[in-house]
């Protein structure tokens, strides 16, 4: 994720969550194992992905939202 963060140059922003420390804003996105992703556009969650997967998962996810200030 981290990667991916740099890749898109800061233009995805990452946030990470211990779940441990965390437990009540875990249970409020249905968080019930890691890794977990939560994909957020225009500050509501549209995608959750369980498990591990590869970049290309990410990065397709990522095209699939286009941001609001580019152009269509």
């Amino acid at each position: 994720m981290d990667e991916l963060h740099e890749e898109y140059g800061g233009a995805v922003h990452l946030l990470k969550v211990d779940c441990d420390e965390l437990p009540d804003l875990a249970s409020q996105f249905g968080v019930m194992s890691m890794p977990t992703v939560i994909f957020f556009h225009q500050g509501r969650p549209v995608e959750k992905l369980i498990g591990l997967r590869p970049k290309d998962a990410y990065r397709n996810l990522i095209a699939k939202y286009p941001s609001s200030t580019e152009s269509a």
